[in-house]
């Protein structure tokens, strides 16, 4: 990973807008939008898929978009991407036998987590998760030409325009 890729910006170019748009969906003013950026170096090689990572070289990185009010983030969308498991051993991982996790917690009395994996019966989570990505826009095409002219926010798009590819079976690629 090369470390000068991940500009201290992207974050919050990313997920700013969902941070936003969800505050506001939940009646929270934000004081601000900020970004947290962690690297992991790794004190030895390692060998995964995709290359051999020298020590002193990146292997993983943890970021994350903060909605803050009163100087504390109350909104916290965050992602972490790791060449190997044995990068960055420290930070959370995903649940057992799942290779990522898109993770929901809700901090309070009760407190709620939801965790949410994507697979696919042939390709690995990346790029299912790619796939289910593109699915939502995909799917929304019909309801979007069908939309009045002008223009529309995401949320103005049901969500049943969005889910319906990705609720289908699709036959597995021979």
């Amino acid at each position: 990973m090369d470390a000068d890729k991940l500009t201290e910006a992207q974050p919050v170019s990313m997920w700013g807008g969902q941070v936003r748009s969800l505050a506001d969906n939940l009646g929270i003013d934000l004081d601000e939008v900020r970004q947290r950026t962690e690297r992991w170096f790794t004190p030895e090689r390692i060998d995964c898929t995709m290359m051999t990572v020298q020590p002193g070289q990146m292997a993983a990185v943890r970021f994350a978009t903060e909605g803050v009010r009163d100087g504390e983030p109350v909104i916290t969308l965050e992602h972490v991407t790791r060449l190997t498991s044995a990068a960055a051993p420290d930070w959370e991982f995903p649940p057992e036998g799942h290779t990522g996790v898109h993770r929901v917690v809700v901090e309070g009395e009760p407190r709620v987590e939801i965790n949410t994996h994507v697979s696919h019966a042939v390709l690995d989570a990346t790029d299912a998760g790619c796939i289910a990505t593109a699915a939502r826009a995909i799917n929304a095409i019909d309801w979007v030409c069908r939309a009045p002219r002008g223009l529309i926010s995401v949320e103005e798009v049901p969500q049943s325009a969005t889910m319906r590819g990705l609720m289908w079976s699709a036959p597995v690629p021979g």
